[in-house]
């Protein structure tokens, strides 16, 4: 199967479901949610979450963004990238919701497109 397909079929089964099985806007939901992803980075994984404070993050196949508002609560910058329109929405709002509008940046955006410079 041609990349191109692959995303279309991505698209078309994305715009039938919902987006996200994990349900954020509630505060204290998404208070819960960070605490258990500290838990994962600290404990399991050994990265703790000071290691992201300030640091750069360039995070493509966002989804619907759960995971880089817990980044960019950690302090880190992210930019973001999914080639689906209605995860980018769904991200949006959430960053609006939480107040990381200073720390992610969420684009309609394609791994295959983008250019990093050699300098990065």
């Amino acid at each position: 199967m041609s990349p191109a397909r692959h995303k279309d079929e991505v698209l078309s089964a994305f715009q039938k479901v919902s987006l996200s099985g994990v349900e954020v806007e509630d505060p204290r939901t998404f208070q819960d949610y960070i605490e258990k992803h500290n838990n994962l980075f600290r404990y399991r994984l050994y990265f703790p979450q000071e290691l992201f404070k300030d640091k750069a993050v360039i995070d493509f196949g966002c989804g619907t963004g759960e995971v880089d508002l817990i980044l960019a609560s950690w302090g880190t910058n992210v930019l973001v990238f999914d080639f689906n329109q209605h995860s980018i929405d769904r991200a949006l709002g959430l960053r609006d919701t939480f107040d990381f509008d200073s720390r992610l940046k969420f684009t309609v955006g394609d791994v295959d497109n983008f250019a990093i410079s050699d300098a990065t």
